[in-house]
């Protein structure tokens, strides 16, 4: 009979706990014409319903939208704390490498936009690590013909594009 009641139990906790998924906000998909929208698992190519949190029921199922004033305010503000890190801590600095360029692969109009209203410090030094990319695993051809493309009046465009040209040569990527 305890054994049962033990049985019972542990099903129970198994069942309930199977109702809530971690997420983790990873990938990140954009439309920059109209919104941005963040997904940690999957898009329904239909709705692009997703779920958006640290800790959500898998049973909701609902859509979050982020306007491209948010994606750059978001943006923003990585510069400015990527720019005030702390630079011995390599981890730190290692996984805002990979953002950096991961903004730019994604969000290319705000990427470039928002380099541009940053103080020349900051500037400075975001084209000091767009020349460095952590790992080649980065498609700076991508990156760089996304930027190409984007119409902007920035007046540092064309460093930005110097500067992954540069990642690139560091790398073994030509880049054309």
């Amino acid at each position: 009979m305890m054994l049962n009641r033990f049985f019972i139990i542990l099903i129970g906790i198994a069942f309930v706990g199977c109702g809530t998924d971690k997420v983790d906000t990873k990938d990140v998909v954009s439309n920059e014409k109209d919104s941005v929208w963040i997904s940690e698992f999957d898009i329904d190519s239909h709705t692009g319903s997703t779920i958006l949190g640290n800790s959500i029921d898998s049973s909701i199922v609902g859509e979050v939208i982020i306007d491209s004033s948010e994606m750059k305010k978001r943006i923003d503000q990585f510069f400015y704390s990527f720019y005030k890190s702390n630079p011995n801590d390599v981890e730190l600095i290692e996984g805002n490498n990979e953002k950096l360029f991961m903004y730019a692969k994604e969000y290319p109009t705000i990427f470039t936009n928002t380099i541009c209203e940053q103080t020349k410090p900051v500037q400075t030094f975001l084209l000091s690590i767009l020349e460095s990319p952590i790992h080649d695993l980065i498609d700076l051809q991508l990156i760089h013909s996304k930027i190409v493309d984007v119409d902007s009046d920035c007046s540092i465009k064309q460093e930005i594009l110097d500067a992954i040209k540069i990642a690139g040569n560091k790398i073994g990527q030509e880049i054309d």
